[in-house]
């Protein structure tokens, strides 16, 4: 088992994108803004505009290592000690961190059977064509 103070992954979520710059022109391809024109959708919405950078760089400042940013939840992926995480919680701009729960092992594979079971006699016509 880890120790509670080492670092752990956590999710760290936005509270706005304000001030982002974004243009739709050099984001989508042509075929996706004739598309997004056909569809009568607007040229762009605030999910596809970026996680402000001055949130990543306190998030990057502040943690052992920014993983990833996602503009669809406007938040992102961090490692942290849990000190850390207390002090991410206090930045400007931040919503909310939550600790990601570590992956858990797999569970062991049931054991395949020595033979193929016979497939029946609904599938014997089939299975012999």
């Amino acid at each position: 088992m880890p120790s509670p103070s080492a670092p752990a992954r956590y999710w760290v979520s936005f509270a706005d994108k304000a001030g982002v710059k974004f243009n739709p022109a050099t984001y989508f391809s042509p075929a996706a803004q004739a598309r997004r024109q056909r569809q009568g959708l607007p040229a762009y919405e605030a999910s596809d505009l970026p996680v402000r950078p001055d949130y990543l760089a306190r998030v990057r400042a502040g943690s052992d290592t920014l993983t990833l940013s996602s503009r669809w939840f406007n938040a992102a992926a961090c490692r942290a000690t849990p000190t850390q995480a207390a002090a991410l919680r206090q930045l400007p701009g931040v919503v909310r961190v939550v600790r990601w729960p570590e992956a858990a092992a797999p569970a062991a594979l049931a054991a395949r059977p020595a033979t193929t079971p016979p497939l029946g006699r609904r599938y014997e016509v089939s299975a012999n064509r």
